[in-house]
């Protein structure tokens, strides 16, 4: 579904982020660790993963490939 975000980091905070890509915010869960390797401000890539349940889609953004085991780990413990 989606790869990878590109655009501002319009907000970000502990568990989440918000990139606009061409006017659009996307809203991402994030990793302590992608928290911390963000900028303040400023252009972003974030790759992504999407999450599709009875409850809506979810994206989980990472900065890089060690970081994704977050989303993983997550929805191995997410309740059915």
């Amino acid at each position: 579904m989606f790869e990878f975000l590109k655009g501002e980091l319009a907000r970000k905070g502990p568990t989440e982020a918000v990139v606009d890509a061409n006017g659009v915010g996307y809203l991402l869960s994030i990793s302590a660790q992608c928290f911390a390797a963000l900028p303040a401000h400023g252009a972003v890539t974030l790759l992504v993963h999407a999450h599709t349940n009875d409850l809506g889609t979810r994206l989980f953004g990472f900065v890089d490939d060690h970081d994704d085991a977050f989303p993983r780990e997550l929805l191995r413990h997410e309740v059915p």
